[in-house]
């Protein structure tokens, strides 16, 4: 088996193509990230990694230098394109074609032509892009803003779902937003991203009586952090800390400068300032209203931490309700709140799911084990 893999970005789809490579079925990855990135520049899959980053790096210094978002949007469509026209050669060598959604249409047309044998598989990694809209239109509303997505684009993500042979999706609730959508469910492959971190062994928090949340991601209004705010200010316990942890990337739907004393924006922490965070805290919070699968999810359970989260993020694939955390419904400030409530108020319910979160991480962790199963899906597709 041969697969050839396409994304202009690094997250999730480098260790995708680490661990296709370490199985032996990585024909070549196909890349936009820059080479100027710091992560981007220790990329090594030696002759299988081909870069196209051209115009991904112009498209970058257009964010660098806040050009309008009109400017942005027209070079990341040159780019996700040049990424995809590049990607022909490669991939009509290959059993399997990979690709981010966006990055490969032009070819997959191709390969019709010229190799019908190829299958093609479009990765979505967020929930249909209908299902998505209807979700963030409704979150603008709320809270008074235009909303900043292109319909424009939409046309294109159709044509491109429909011209795929299967759609990747990194999880269930990503496949039923297809389904709800009149998507025929033979098209749809589910499986789940591994995850970044490695696994601490579980340790008592130093001070449980202080009870400290975290959240780690982009901050804006998609992931439902007013909410989560909202939650925790109720929260009469008076030995509490909240630290948002992230890159402003669009309208946050909350007020940064006039957070209660309690509540920190620590801005942007990698490496063994993230550790150290995540090693730091009570408990983790995703109150996103739409997810695919949020890598921070695999994070905090590999961190041995209680999960809270929303069932819009993926994360009934990762947990049960009440064991590892709780899942709850999006936008839903007093459900958090009550969640809250119980991690503060019962310290031994804290503890068993931390090490419920710790059990969990010990079964579940790794990118090895996610392409495996991937693996194991693509020879029954291709028949």
């Amino acid at each position: 088996m041969k697969i050839t893999y396409t994304s202009p970005n690094l997250s999730h789809h480098y260790p995708y193509a680490i661990a296709m490579n370490n199985q032996g079925v990585l024909n070549f990855f196909v890349t936009g990230v820059s080479r100027f990135n710091t992560n981007g520049k220790n990329i090594n899959l030696t002759n299988k990694l081909k870069r196209y980053d051209f115009f991904q790096n112009i498209f970058l210094l257009s964010r660098y230098l806040k050009l309008n978002n009109t400017i942005q949007s027209k070079l990341a469509n040159i780019s996700q394109n040049f990424l995809d026209k590049a990607s022909f050669k490669y991939a009509k060598d290959s059993d399997f074609f990979i690709y981010y959604r966006g990055c490969g249409s032009s070819t997959t047309k191709k390969l019709r032509t010229h190799n019908k044998n190829v299958i093609s598989i479009l990765e979505e990694v967020n929930t249909h892009v209908l299902f998505q809209n209807k979700i963030l239109l409704e979150e603008c509303k709320r809270i008074g803003i235009e909303s900043s997505l292109e319909t424009k684009r939409f046309d294109r993500h159709l044509r491109a779902y429909e011209l795929a042979d299967y759609i990747l999706c990194p999880s269930n609730f990503v496949a039923n937003s297809f389904l709800s959508m009149g998507f025929p469910n033979k098209k749809l492959i589910v499986n789940n991203f591994g995850r970044t971190f490695k696994t601490q062994p579980f340790i008592h928090e130093k001070n449980e009586e202080e009870f400290k949340l975290l959240y780690v991601g982009q901050l804006h209004y998609r992931k439902g952090i007013r909410y989560a705010i909202e939650a925790f200010k109720k929260i009469k316990y008076k030995k509490k800390k909240f630290y948002l942890v992230g890159p402003i990337t669009g309208p946050t739907g909350i007020d940064l400068n006039s957070l209660p004393k309690d509540i920190f924006y620590l801005g942007v922490l990698k490496g063994s300032q993230l550790r150290e965070i995540y090693n730091s805290v009570s408990a983790f919070v995703l109150p996103s209203l739409e997810e695919g699968l949020a890598l921070v999810q695999g994070e905090a359970l590999n961190a041995s931490l209680p999960l809270i989260t929303t069932k819009n993020t993926g994360g009934e694939d990762l947990i049960k309700n009440g064991l590892e955390g709780f899942i709850v419904e999006p936008g839903s400030s007093e459900e958090l709140h009550n969640c809250f409530v119980k991690l503060t108020e019962d310290i031994e319910l804290r503890r068993k799911m931390r090490i419920a979160a710790y059990k969990n991480s010990l079964k579940n962790s790794g990118w090895e084990k996610s392409v495996k199963n991937l693996l194991n899906k693509l020879p029954n597709i291709e028949e």
